[in-house]
Parts: C-alpha cells; structure tokens; sequence
C-alpha cells in the first residue's frame, strides 16, 4: 500500500480455496506454529504483508468463552492488548509459505477460503467518521463496533505514535461468499496496529 494511514484494502472472502496468499480458516501453513498453544489455539489467517519479500503474517486466536473465565473473550473487550500478552491473539511472521494439506490440532473452525485485498480506496480520516470504510480491511482507520472511549484513545494514541492500523477484522457481510464455522470476534470488529508494517517487531491488538 501506498499509504496507511489515509486509504485502505477492503479483504473480502472469496468462494473458493488458496493454499498460497491471502487466505482464511482452514489447515495453517506448513511448518508455521505460535509460540504457545493452548487448549483453544486455533488458525485464523494468512496475509502477504511484503509484496516484494513474499514475508507473510498469520494469525492464531486462544479465545476463552467461558463467561466468568478471566480470560474470556467478552471480559476482556474494548482493550488494546500488547503482543506478548499472547493468550488471545499470537501473530507469526514468516516467508511464504503454502497451506498443510492435512489437518492438524490448530486447524482453524473456519472453512478455508482464498481472501482477495480490493484495490486501494481513500478512508476518510475521524474517529466517528460514518465514512470510514466498516468492512475487513487492511490499513486505514480503525472503526469500532461501539465507540467506548476507552479503546478509541487507546487506537489514537497508536497512531500518535506512529504504528500503522494494519488490519481491521469485521463480521462477513454481503461483500464476502459464504464462510462456514464460527466467526471468532463475533459482532465485535478486531484491530491489529503495527510498529512497522512490511517488518513487524512490535504488534498491539485487541476488539470492540
């Protein structure tokens, strides 16, 4: 991408497979495993995060549902995590790599799908902006399911900083084909920010 911070990549899901690029649910790259796994660790994603390098980021969620677990995905909204708070969200980054063919313990609830990044659009700048494009995407800025103000200054503040909104991840709408399984933030919308993004070192994260 040109620019981050002023335009974006709306991803949406495709109706078929990729074991190489872009892509979602289903078996994780070959060889590619988080530093720690839990009971509930699964796959999530895989994005090109360089073009030129082919260096790759894929996502691994542990999410906790009981509801008065500490842990639990619902009790620990609208904060923004720092990556090695690792127990909900572990990011790897990596050379390209393509799919496992067989399925393994971290095999993602999500049926695989190849993910398509939309060319580059503007995303009007305001943290309560209605032009903020809502969709998954890559880059831009960040919307929120509910503004808590919390969490909204805590995504400014990154981006005072100087990290990069590198992802946002919305429930599946009329833009994307059919993905079967359980969609893991639910109605919430999740924001991956980065320090750098073709070269992440240090990755902040969380949903609301």
């Amino acid at each position: 991408m040109r620019n981050y911070y002023s335009s974006c990549r709306p991803i949406r899901i495709l109706d078929r497979d990729s074991d190489i690029g872009h892509r979602i649910g289903g078996n994780p790259p070959i060889g590619i495993v988080p530093e720690h796994i839990f009971y509930c660790t699964e796959y999530f994603a895989t994005f090109v995060i360089d073009e030129g390098s082919q260096r790759e980021i894929s996502i691994f969620n542990s999410f906790e549902m009981r509801v008065f677990s500490d842990r639990s995905f619902l009790n620990n909204e609208y904060i923004i995590f720092p990556s090695d708070q690792v127990w909900f969200m572990q990011f790897v980054i990596h050379d390209a790599t393509a799919r496992m063919s067989k399925a393994s313990d971290l095999s993602s609830s999500l049926s695989s799908r190849a993910l398509l990044l939309d060319p580059e659009e503007p995303d009007y700048e305001g943290w309560l902006d209605s032009n903020i494009y809502q969709g998954t995407k890559m880059g831009g800025y960040p919307l929120y399911w509910q503004n808590k103000q919390s969490m909204v200054g805590q995504g400014k503040a990154l981006l005072d900083q100087g990290f990069v909104h590198l992802f946002q991840f919305a429930f599946p709408d009329d833009r994307d084909s059919l993905i079967e399984g359980s969609w893991p933030y639910g109605r919430h919308v999740a924001h991956v920010f980065v320090d750098d993004p073709k070269n992440p070192t240090d990755i902040r994260y969380g949903w609301g």
